[in-house]
């Protein structure tokens, strides 16, 4: 018999700060299944340390640990919020990029609780007093090595990416923020030679999301800075992604004024959304080993937590598997991604107007039952209105045209071959991030083909191509168990129907009763209301066509009868009150009221009137912004019914 080898056993590795490291610290929570609030307490007491290793390694430590469940919540107990923010201005640089990698983290995990305590616990100080410092440059200078130069950008990065999560989360941020005058040296950074593409990169995303309905910091010199950055050039991913932010951004300072602007400022961000969205990300697309997916996972960087913080030896091994080419194109596809789903939201943007806003109904009740005694014929043509021919200006519509933006629009809005969502199965993020680009792109769609005239859009044979296509897409097993992929097509769906409605309406006269069954079902039985009530008006619109014939469409029974169900059994009084619309709408002709007498419509809304007028005062507080949609329903119910009752006698 062969002798067997014995198990060499090693001895344990010193530990020179008395802390465990994470790999050992997730071995033990697997072990004793919970947090061991001693071993906590011990790394956060290093956190106090005189000793330069005990405070990095702590932060690394933390950084590493509060994705895993309980150690959050202990964490905060021990008030490790109060205890890392002044390590953010440590004379070390090593520690500042270690206190913020575990800040950074924590903004992150925690979500908007964490967020709020964070900024009530004053982290924003030492944060802000850091940006505050690039202006001097004396961390850059001749003697620093590269290396630590780029270490020292690093930690630049992780500081507006913290400050992002906490603006994102804290209006009370955003006014710090804004407050304390820090655009000059914002400009300082993003103009510096010695700031890298990552931090420039870090800069402008949080711009981006401070800047958003922020007047406060629309300044000259930030508008500037932003410019110049739009007319670097994108032969790099990065470079593209810094770019479309920039554009972004601008949007965001200028706001609604770029609707009606020149067309040389208008021009190079509608071109720009046009270079971004012609990238053609999905041939990039690679079969993945498994390996190189699960490392992208646990290291994604810019979203959910810095390069290196919490890395295990396991991480370390697998990077091993991965070539530099691999990681080049993940890398791209990771950048592209997010540029097209920013320049899609920029698109949709310039298409918005401030010119829609309701009004405060929320004191006017007497002066709204007055009106219910003013005729309701009036009212019929004007409901009908809801888009106008063009609702952009010439500048901006002629560089959506020449830049082909509807098209490209439509080529983001396709899903994936399923060659590609094979490839994609084992990389779940980036599959989340085509998935949500999709998402964009329909959204994007409904303010494109709510704003352009019908030939901008490709004439009414394209939109009813359009139409078909994403009559198909919302069929999908995919999109019926997506909450936000649902909602985004029925929107487009809405929005294609009603600019048919204008354009040629001669497409629907020939509708089945078979073709509009699953709209039907849609309107009653899908668990979200803002699906229900896009399905609604998919529906009226097509009931608007067919009630213009003189002699009522047989179609129209059961569109009414659809519409009196919804209004009887849906729990949603703006669900309730968009059925209600939608029976104005389309039943409001006299010619269509033999329809009306043959399903009852108009007795059974005398039914309901009273306990609709009992529920809307009883929840009017709880109603938010739908508040004015419904108020506006029950009066119009009461003038529609007077009306109708007296024309049917």
């Amino acid at each position: 018999m062969g002798k067997m080898k014995k198990k060499k056993f090693s001895a344990p590795k010193p530990r020179p700060t008395g802390l465990p490291s994470v790999g050992e610290f997730e071995a033990e929570i697997e072990l004793q299944g919970d947090v061991q609030s001693s071993t906590l307490q011990t790394i956060v007491e290093k956190l106090q340390s005189p000793n330069e290793e005990n405070r990095e390694c702590a932060c690394t430590t933390i950084a590493g640990l509060v994705s895993h469940p309980g150690t959050l919540s202990a964490l905060l107990k021990l008030n490790v919020i109060k205890i890392l923010a002044p390590l953010v201005l440590d004379h070390n640089w090593d520690i500042r990029h270690r206190a913020l990698g575990a800040l950074r983290n924590l903004s992150v995990d925690g979500g908007v609780s964490t967020c709020e305590e964070m900024v009530a616990k004053d982290v924003l100080t030492p944060v802000l007093a850091l940006v505050q410092q690039f202006g001097s440059g004396d961390q850059f200078s001749e003697k620093e090595s590269q290396r630590r130069k780029t270490m020292i950008c690093e930690t630049y990065a992780h500081a507006f990416y913290l400050l992002q999560n906490l603006c994102e989360n804290s209006s009370q941020a955003v006014t710090t923020f804004s407050n304390g005058d820090l655009i000059p040296v914002v400009c300082v950074i993003l103009d510096s030679e010695c700031s890298t593409e990552e931090l420039k990169l870090a800069v402008v995303e949080f711009l981006y999301t401070v800047t958003e309905d922020n007047s406060a910091l629309c300044r000259r010199d930030l508008v500037d800075c932003v410019q110049k950055l739009m007319s670097h050039s994108t032969d790099t991913s990065i470079r593209m992604l810094i770019k479309t932010l920039s554009s972004g951004v601008l949007v965001n300072l200028e706001g609604s004024q770029l609707s009606s602007a020149r067309g040389d400022l208008v021009v190079p961000i509608v071109t720009t959304m046009s270079e971004v969205l012609g990238v053609n990300v999905p041939a990039m697309l690679i079969p993945v080993d498994s390996e190189v997916s699960d490392m992208q996972a646990s290291t994604e960087g810019s979203d959910i937590s810095p390069e290196g913080e919490g890395d295990t030896p396991e991480d370390s091994e697998k990077e091993n598997y991965v070539t530099s080419a691999e990681e080049k194109t993940l890398c791209d596809i990771k950048n592209f991604l997010k540029a097209q789903k920013v320049a899609l939201e920029v698109v949709a943007n310039l298409c918005c107007t401030d010119d829609d806003e309701w009004e405060d109904l929320n004191s006017s009740e007497s002066s709204a039952e007055e009106s219910a005694e003013a005729p309701m014929e009036e009212d019929v043509a004007e409901s009908n209105s809801s888009f106008t021919p063009l609702c952009v200006s010439t500048e901006l519509h002629s560089a959506y045209v020449s830049c082909g933006i509807v098209e490209k629009v439509l080529e983001s809005a396709q899903p994936l071959s399923a060659e590609q969502l094979n490839i994609l199965q084992e990389n779940k993020i980036l599959l989340e991030r085509f998935q949500s680009k999709q998402t964009h792109a329909l959204l994007c769609l409904n303010n494109l083909v709510s704003s352009l005239d019908t030939e901008a859009l490709g004439g009414s044979q394209k939109l009813y191509t359009v139409w078909q296509g994403l009559l198909q897409l919302s069929t999908s097993q995919k999109s019926m168990e997506e909450e936000e992929v649902l909602e985004a097509v029925t929107a487009a769906l809405r929005a294609v129907i009603q600019k048919l409605a204008e354009a040629d309406p001669s497409k629907f006269q020939e509708v089945q009763a078979g073709d509009l069954q699953f709209m039907y079902e849609m309107s009653t039985k899908c668990q979200w209301p803002e699906v229900r009530v896009n399905a609604l008006r998919i529906v009226s619109t097509i009931g608007g066509i067919l009630a213009q014939n003189t002699n009522p469409h047989p179609l129209l029974k059961d569109i009414g009868v659809l519409f009196l169900e919804v209004v009887c059994k849906d729990s949603d009084l703006w669900v309730v009150a968009e059925s209600l619309d939608s029976i104005f709408d389309v039943f409001g002709e006299d010619h269509i009221d033999p329809v009306l007498k043959e399903i009852g419509l108009v007795d059974k809304l005398k039914t309901i009137a009273p306990a609709l007028k009992s529920k809307v005062q009883q929840n009017r507080k709880s109603l938010g912004e739908h508040y004015p949609v419904i108020s506006t329903a029950r009066t119009n119910l009461i003038r529609f019914i007077k009306y109708k009752t007296s024309q049917m006698k």
